[in-house]
């Protein structure tokens, strides 16, 4: 083989090494990047025992639900005629300023969950400030799958999987959650879905209340262990 040819495939071997290097690269920063801003969204509300409860903890009992949007007891957004708005997100919008986030990691959140294939929904006051949001995902994608196989669930092709819901502690107990939450199921099913499937941790008291009051039918209980990024399943309950 000629020489020329050698440095030729070393080279080409070397570029493809810095790409995928600057990818893995790219695809940290951005993880540590979210990190640092979960923290001192923490450190800001003065305790880190919520941040640390959802990333470490040892056999706690999730409640798969799911909701049938085909048989929805309401027509009427619950939302209409009140200062608040329900809004499709989009990730131009977001980077344009004309979707605006009351909280910086709120922000940074949504517009890695849009990059990530997910449908989000935010809530809006009468300042048009999203101190909300609420996040779908098909059944096939990478971040849905996930937690679909940690709770055993095998979704419909029509259906979609609610995996992340979030209110600015200065909107809670005042119903916004459960109204946010039909806003968006109407929505849902007028885009032609038929099942939203979710699931909620059993000592969550104010999840479990929310979810009482959407009317879930509820499915298999599932024990769950979790250490940050590392998580088992265990058989029975």
């Amino acid at each position: 083989m000629h020489l020329f040819a050698i440095c030729g495939i070393i080279l080409t071997d070397l570029q493809a090494v810095i790409f995928f290097v600057c990818l893995w690269g790219a695809e940290m920063f951005e993880t540590l990047r979210f990190a640092f801003s979960l923290l001192g969204e923490a450190l800001a509300e003065g305790s880190l025992f919520p941040l640390i409860r959802q990333q470490v903890f040892y056999q706690r009992v999730a409640i798969p639900v799911v909701i049938d949007l085909t048989r929805l007891s309401f027509s009427q957004d619950p939302l209409a005629g009140s200062e608040y708005q329900c809004v499709r997100l989009q990730q131009q919008a977001i980077l344009t300023g004309q979707q605006v986030f009351d909280r910086p990691v709120r922000r940074f959140d949504a517009l890695r969950h849009l990059k990530q294939g997910l449908l989000g929904f935010g809530l809006s006051n009468s300042s048009g400030i999203l101190f909300g949001d609420m996040w779908c995902a098909l059944p096939n994608n990478p971040v849905a799958c996930q937690d679909l196989s940690m709770l055993g669930l095998s979704c419909e092709a029509d259906a979609l999987y609610a995996l992340d819901m979030f209110l600015a502690p200065a909107y809670r107990g005042h119903n916004l959650a459960v109204r946010l939450h039909r806003s968006v199921e109407l929505a849902l099913q007028q885009e032609g879905w038929r099942k939203l499937y979710a699931y909620y941790w059993e000592d969550n008291r104010p999840s479990r209340w929310m979810h009482l009051m959407l009317k879930c039918t509820e499915l298999e209980k599932k024990r769950i262990s979790r250490f940050f990024g590392i998580k088992i399943t265990h058989q029975g309950i």
